[in-house]
Parts: structure tokens; C-alpha cells; sequence
């Protein structure tokens, strides 16, 4: 009786465990969503419990790799290929660190180099925990860089009273560090952050140099206000009559098309798009056409004969807790360029 009754075991079992599983999932999700600074609980406790929940691919695809071993069928193999993608886009990739170097020349008379570290998107918050930063503070500290520069995005609903906490790693960072804002930092979407965030970035040495002019190391640097958060201005960047090159610094590549003409050649260094995350031939980059008017990516474009865009493809996650094929980067730049004396 037992041996006949075994397959019944083995099949309500296994749901029984998966059951189990989700409710835990769900007991986590409801507990971090107590915590989390959200605009939309509702919406912040299904994405929490997308997080806990999908770390059940693990025994998902252990269940079916057996099965697949004593009952060999495509059912069977499409979900263990199913769960192999989850387990890869869930826990290991997410927390692979790619570190890239990518040359620019601001101008054909360029003497001199500057070496900056860009990030962008940390989103610390409902997806990303204090060691991933501290992982990525330690991969800059260990390139020859003379700037750090992070293109917004810090939070993603994190909790009021643990900003400076979830962010303390930054305070490590042994260059100079420059930032500006991002859309999740400026209510688009997102709580009102704005201010806690300037004043622990303040307190971490990181100098938020949102419509300023500064010279570094005989470079120009200007810093925007996001773009959908409604804070871009120019006005003191085009009120310079200088004709060295610049660097500015804006969260979304867009930014970009609201620059007039300028009689210098610019750089603009930005994030926000992920590099889509999840990063699929035709389908990613079709979505990237429908969101930007650039439809950017990540990596280095020359949008006019003296414009170029970097975008960075950045740390973090929003939205489901997967990244595929697009790792989380940090982007050495090695810029060169004429001083402006």
C-alpha cells in the first residue's frame, strides 16, 4: 500500500512544500513592507513578495531535475530551463560586479586624462542590501580613478530612518565624489526623499552639484536636476560663454534633447535605463525605443559632431528583482581633454 501510494506522496508533497514556501514568502514580504518608505504599499508588498518568493526557483528546479532523471519529458526540461533562468537572473547575477573601460576624447587637441569611476541606480531599498555596496565601494577603491561620479537614483523605497545607514558604505570611497539626483529620488515615483538624501550625502562627503559649475582638474563639470522629476536647468551652464570642453551629469540620458546648442563640446554622463535589466535580443532594446527618445542602452554615443552620452548601466533593480545578461557595472572612463585655464 505505502509503495502504491508513493507517487501520490511524492506529487502533494511537493505542493504541500510549495505552499509552505509561498506563505513565508508572503509572511517576509508583509514584514519588509511595514518598514518600507512607499507611495503604493500595495504595489511594494507584491514586489517584495516577487523577491522572497522567487528564491523558490532553487527548490523548483532541484524537483524537476529529478523528475526530468526517472521521467524524461519536455514539460519537464522546459522547467528546469525555466528555473536554471531564474536562478541565474535572481541570485547569481545580481551580484556579479563588471567592471568596464571605455575611452573619450572631448577634443582633437586633447593634453590631459582624467580617470572617473561612474555608478549610477544604486536603488538601495526594497532589492539591494549594504554588502552589494560595499562590494562595489571596494572595486572602485581599488581602480586608479581621480573622480567618482553617481547619476542618481540612491533609493528605491527605502525606509525613512535606515537612508544614511543603507548608504554608509559610500563614505568609504577614497576619490572625490560628485552626484546628482534621480527620478526614485525626486517623487518620480517614489516618497520625498529629496531633502533626508541631500543631507546624508552631505554627511558622507558626497557633493551634490546639481546646477553648479565646478572645474576639476582643469575640467568642467556641471550638474542637472532629473529630467521627469521636473528639475532640469541649464540656465547657468548656457550662461557661460567658455568654449572648453564640459562634463555634465544628468540622471536620464534624455536630459540630453533639453540642452541647447553650446559652443563647446559636451559630455553628458547618465544612468537610469538599466541597460533593461533583463537584457532579451529585439525585445529589450523595442522597449528601450518606447521609454526614451533615445532608446539607450548603455555604452557610448555620439549624438551630434561635438555631443557625446555615456550611459551607465547601473547596480540596482526596480521593478521584478532579475538581472540578465546585464550585470551590474561600473564604468572606468579615461577622458581626455584640453585644460580650461
Amino acid at each position: 500500500m505505502l509503495l502504491d501510494a508513493f507517487p501520490l506522496i511524492r506529487r502533494y508533497g511537493a505542493i504541500t512544500a510549495l505552499m509552505i514556501g509561498f506563505c513565508c514568502a508572503a509572511l517576509l514580504a508583509y514584514q519588509d513592507h511595514l518598514h518600507a518608505w512607499s507611495v503604493a504599499p500595495h504595489v511594494t508588498l507584491v514586489k517584495l513578495f516577487i523577491f522572497y518568493a522567487s528564491l523558490l526557483t532553487v527548490p523548483w528546479t532541484l524537483f524537476f531535475v529529478y523528475r526530468l532523471i526517472y521521467r524524461s519529458s519536455l514539460v519537464d526540461l522546459c522547467c528546469v530551463i525555466l528555473g536554471v533562468f531564474g536562478i541565474y537572473s535572481r541570485l547569481l547575477e545580481p551580484n556579479l560586479m563588471a567592471v568596464y573601460h571605455t575611452n573619450i576624447t572631448l577634443n582633437p587637441s586633447a593634453s590631459k586624462q582624467i580617470n572617473i569611476a561612474l555608478i549610477s541606480d544604486l536603488h538601495v531599498g526594497l532589492f539591494s542590501r549594504t554588502a552589494q555596496l560595499e562590494h562595489v565601494v571596494q572595486r572602485i577603491n581599488h581602480e586608479s580613478i581621480d573622480l567618482v561620479i553617481i547619476a542618481g537614483d540612491f533609493s528605491y523605497e527605502t525606509p525613512r530612518h535606515q537612508i544614511k545607514t543603507r548608504l554608509l558604505p559610500l563614505a568609504a570611497l577614497k576619490a572625490p565624489t560628485f552626484a546628482v539626483l534621480g527620478n526614485h529620488d525626486e517623487q518620480a515615483p517614489g516618497p520625498a526623499i529629496g531633502t533626508d538624501l541631500r543631507r546624508v550625502l552631505q554627511t558622507l562627503h558626497i557633493q551634490v552639484i546639481e546646477q553648479q559649475n565646478i572645474n576639476y582638474r582643469g575640467l568642467d563639470f556641471y550638474g542637472t536636476g532629473d529630467l521627469w522629476g521636473g528639475m532640469v536647468n541649464f540656465d547657468p551652464l548656457t550662461a557661460q560663454s567658455s568654449t572648453a570642453p564640459v562634463v555634465v551629469v544628468a540622471h536620464h540620458p534624455d536630459t540630453l534633447q533639453k540642452l541647447a546648442p553650446l559652443s563647446r563640446p559636451v559630455l553628458m554622463l547618465s544612468g537610469h535605463t538599466h541597460g533593461g535589466q533583463i537584457h532579451l535580443p529585439w525585445i529589450t532594446q523595442s522597449m528601450l525605443n518606447r521609454i526614451s527618445v533615445g532608446g539607450y542602452q548603455r555604452g557610448l554615443y555620439q549624438t551630434q559632431p561635438h555631443r557625446q552620452l555615456f550611459v551607465t548601466s547601473g547596480i540596482g533593480m526596480i521593478g521584478l528583482p532579475f538581472r540578465f545578461a546585464m550585470p551590474p557595472a561600473i564604468d572606468i572612463l579615461h577622458i581626455h581633454y584640453t585644460p580650461n585655464t
